[in-house]
């Protein structure tokens, strides 16, 4: 049978599971460069297994995570932003169109 190689679809839940499960792993068993030990991505794919049915590989994980930690420096970016494009009572930047097509092309 094996691992569906087809883009998955990930929920919020899932995704914060990824996310804790990975910390988990690398306060117990450390990081292997710049990347979690083989034996914890067998772990964190068991867990996707188990709470969401999730069958993934560990390139389908990672590439979710490297996903999720690109929207990360991108938010950070504008967050730190000068020019008050961030309302905190809305989480919302306010950027104009030109604005956005701009940071587009540098993000």
């Amino acid at each position: 049978m094996g691992v569906n190689k087809e883009r998955k679809n990930w929920s919020n839940a899932a995704l914060k599971c990824l996310l804790e499960t990975c910390i988990d792993e690398v306060n117990k068993e450390g990081r292997n460069g710049g990347s979690m030990y083989k034996t914890s991505w067998v772990r964190l794919g068991k867990t996707l297994k188990e709470q969401f049915g999730m069958d993934v590989n560990q390139k389908q994980m990672k590439n979710a995570f490297d996903n999720l930690k690109a929207k990360y420096v991108r938010w950070v970016y504008l967050r730190n932003k000068t020019g008050n494009i961030y309302n905190p009572q809305t989480n919302m930047f306010t950027l104009t169109d030109e604005e956005w097509e701009a940071f587009e092309k540098v993000c």
